[in-house]
């Protein structure tokens, strides 16, 4: 992605940006979560779900562990983006933010950069707020553009390896949640429902 065209970028619509809040029980909206250390639970077991129809995502269960593969972490699918290549989606957005303060360093979590071999919470303890040491300003800037980061990134890891678009495919019309842990606010993965539908959001 360009940098520069993302900084410019400072005011999206606010329904592409990165949301999070609880799933509403009561919309009956067909509902899946993940998260990248899931079980291998079948679709509509794990808590925050809706499945209308489980016989409806068959193919979804046959694959092992697909809330790990359909997670930002999942690192079994190195993809390229901007001359670089990466492990993750993660990898990528967590660049993205550290270069709001560190311009130089473009390509440094990638595979062949400089922190691109550290484990993936290593890089996100690299890159909290705190240690960043993000303005407010900053900080609501990277707010406004990182649903694009993770839009754009998901579309190049998804294009370049076709089992992982499949699986995604696999989800039907579900909206899709991920969350850490049963505690943790659920976050809308709108970017893999654009990727897997073949839609691209409006920025302007």
């Amino acid at each position: 992605m360009d940098r520069k065209r993302l900084r410019n970028n400072n005011h999206p619509p606010p329904r592409f940006k990165m949301e999070r809040g609880d799933v509403d029980e009561d919309c009956r909206v067909v509902t899946l979560v993940i998260h990248p250390t899931s079980d291998d639970a079948p679709v509509g077991t794990i808590s925050g779900e809706y499945i209308d129809n489980p016989k409806r995502f068959k193919d979804l269960n046959s694959v092992w562990f697909f809330r790990r593969l359909l997670s930002n972490r999942d690192e079994d699918h190195p993809f390229r983006l901007n001359g670089y290549t990466y492990m993750s989606i993660e990898h990528v957005f967590q660049e993205e933010k550290y270069c709001l303060i560190h311009t130089d360093k473009q390509g440094c979590f990638s595979i062949n950069g400089e922190f691109g071999k550290r484990h993936i919470s290593d890089i996100m303890n690299m890159t909290g707020r705190s240690k960043l040491h993000l303005t407010d300003d900053q900080f609501d800037h990277w707010q406004s553009i990182q649903g694009r980061v993770q839009y754009e990134a998901t579309h190049a890891q998804y294009d370049q390896h076709p089992f992982k678009m499949g699986v995604l495919k696999a989800t039907k019309d579900a909206e899709i949640f991920m969350a850490s842990n049963p505690m943790q606010k659920r976050i809308h993965f709108w970017w893999l429902e654009y990727v897997r539908d073949g839609k691209v959001p409006d920025w302007e």
